[in-house]
């Protein structure tokens, strides 16, 4: 973001960043500096995509006002010009070693929360507005979806053995076993909205996605095996023979199969 735009503090601001780059930083900083300018915390809310992230949100606004209270008064002082605060203001300093306390004790705290939580609340204050019965209760199905998506993934395999989804689930049955295909499954599942942003306009998903993996690895030829090169380097060699010295010292019975 450049210095020219808008405080990404105050205002109105959309930021758009990969992961990793700061995001959940950047919107707990706001949700400080406006409790430090005095808005009520139950005024506050934040809202994602899952309970995690909501969960973790909440621990960093919790760490970052703990850190304000535990601060020297260099530190303080340096925080707050960080968030973009009036450090001449007398009071700043002591509203600041205060927040951790009243945030604590507030009958209403800042509500990190989820989309489908968030919704939910409000059916659940005006179900006759929403047409919903009162005191409804949500039927979970995701896990039952998966499930039933699991097995119609297996059967489809099964009665089609030389379809190329059946060949590749019988790849990863031998590379990595049964247990890591369903736990790898159930990851790439869970991240389905990041492949389809990454792969979005492609003709053909797969191939692209393989063939940007191939260049980031740096693999010429995908179809040769890697490990007789692999094996011929010295210090690979060295390092794969101090491996198995160690594993030696160890003798149980995982160790001794992969010595």
């Amino acid at each position: 973001m450049s210095r020219t735009a808008p405080s990404p503090l105050s205002g109105n601001v959309t930021v758009q960043a990969s992961a990793g780059s700061g995001k959940t930083y950047l919107l707990v900083s706001r949700v400080v500096r406006l409790l430090l300018r005095g808005v009520r915390p139950d005024a506050i809310l934040a809202i994602t995509f899952t309970r995690k992230a909501a969960a973790e949100m909440q621990a960093r606004l919790l760490e970052r006002i703990y850190q304000l209270a535990a601060a020297n008064t260099e530190e303080l002082t340096g925080t707050l010009q960080e968030l973009e605060l009036d450090t001449s203001d007398p009071d700043l300093q002591r509203r600041a070693r205060d927040l951790y306390e009243q945030l604590l004790h507030a009958p209403r705290p800042v509500q990190t929360t989820t989309f489908h939580a968030f919704c939910q609340d409000l059916l659940r204050r005006f179900p006759l507005e929403a047409d919903v019965p009162p005191g409804f209760e949500l039927v979970e199905q995701t896990a039952a979806l998966t499930d039933q998506a699991r097995e119609a993934l297996l059967t489809g395999a099964a009665r089609e053995p030389e379809k190329p989804v059946a060949r590749a689930l019988a790849f990863l049955f031998d590379e990595i076993g049964l247990a890591n295909t369903r736990t790898a499954l159930q990851q790439f599942l869970q991240q389905r909205s990041d492949w389809w942003a990454y792969t979005r306009g492609r003709e053909n998903p797969v191939a692209w996605a393989s063939e940007q993996l191939q260049q980031q690895l740096d693999i010429g030829d995908p179809d040769r095996d890697p490990r007789p090169a692999l094996l011929a380097d010295p210090a690979v060699r060295r390092d794969l023979t101090e491996f198995a010295e160690l594993l030696g010292r160890h003798d149980t019975p995982t160790n001794l199969k992969y010595r």
